[in-house]
């Protein structure tokens, strides 16, 4: 008997190659598949860009737990609201990973001003700014390693290692800043935006071990389209460009939405496209009144699908707003 399978190997080793590439070089950020229903993360200009006087949204994503028994596991909760022009937000991110208990939480204080132009008050421009502290923390002595591995008595991960540890936790300063372009005319059939956000302005030193790595800036460009098509349906066309450092990720989506008059509620399906033959992510959602869900998965199209048997990351959105006067209604025949 050879002992652990090759594949069993991999799993067990994928989770500390992962932690050391993010403690000892420039770690990439985490992902949202539905990264439009946490606008406050992408670009600070969105704060306070709803109908409504308040939004409150919880939003969970896990990853790899076909993998690895601790996954990857991201919550965020947001607040935000609005004064007139002057928009006002707060965000808490938590992220956790692996038996190291690598561990990322993001407090965050968002801003933004909203401003009309005067002779065509549908064209609106925002800007953003995000001032806040990202915590990170690991325990080093809970990580396995593979010159751990033992082949003798089947295979076990019981030898001492040769890997030294640095600090277990450390505070960054967090910046970001963002700015916003959108149409609003219900009117016309018509409606785009465009979005650019630079996050972590000031590139601080992130890593946990006895060196130096800052924490790249991350370059955001997100445009789309809202087109109406009559008072029942509608969908949105839109993508986004991040760009960290040497890694560049797309995405492209497509979201319907479907009213029903005799209620306040739509349903809503889509797709999403993530480049890199990363992954294919399905949609389905539900607003009812005040409260909309969302549920997506990725489908794992990477070369890690055939130990992660194509399976990706569960996704949920929870979105409360509140609203005195209900949302204007699309017309039957929208005008180009």
């Amino acid at each position: 008997m050879r002992g652990l399978s090759y594949i069993s190997i991999k799993k067990s080793l994928i989770i500390p190659m992962v932690l050391l590439m993010t403690l000892s070089s420039n770690a990439q950020d985490f992902h949202l598949s539905q990264y439009e229903a946490s606008p406050m993360l992408i670009n600070p200009a969105m704060t306070g860009m709803f109908k409504g006087d308040y939004r409150a949204t919880l939003h969970y994503r896990s990853q790899w737990a076909s993998i690895i028994s601790n996954p990857f596991r991201s919550t965020a909760l947001s607040f935000d609201t609005k004064f007139k022009d002057i928009k006002a937000g707060v965000y808490l991110l938590n992220t956790s990973a692996g038996s190291g208990k690598y561990n990322t939480t993001n407090f965050v204080l968002s801003g933004a001003y909203d401003y009309q132009l005067a002779n065509s008050p549908h064209n609106h421009f925002a800007g953003g700014l995000q001032l806040g502290g990202i915590m990170k923390s690991i325990n080093f002595n809970s990580l396995t390693f593979e010159d751990q591995y033992d082949p003798a008595g089947g295979g076990t991960f019981s030898n001492p290692t040769g890997e030294t540890g640095g600090a277990t936790s450390t505070f960054l300063p967090e910046v970001n800043l963002g700015f916003m372009y959108y149409y609003t005319n219900t009117n016309k059939r018509i409606n785009p935006f465009l979005g650019a956000s630079v996050m972590h302005v000031t590139e601080p030193n992130e890593t946990l071990l006895n060196s130096t790595s800052k924490l790249p800036m991350r370059f955001n460009i997100h445009p789309g389209v809202k087109v109406n098509i009559n008072s029942k349906f509608q969908f949105l066309l839109h993508g986004i460009l991040m760009k960290q450092e040497n890694i560049t990720e797309i995405m492209f989506s497509w979201m319907g939405y479907y009213y029903m008059e005799s209620k306040d509620a739509f349903a809503s399906y889509g797709i999403t496209r993530r480049t890199n033959d990363d992954a294919v992510i399905a949609h389905i959602g539900l607003k009812y009144k005040q409260l909309q869900y969302r549920l997506s998965y990725d489908v794992n199209t990477s070369n890690l699908q055939s130990v992660s048997n194509s399976r990706g990351g569960f996704e949920l959105s929870v979105i409360f707003i509140s609203s005195k006067v209900n949302p204007t209604p699309i017309r039957s025949c929208p005008d180009l």
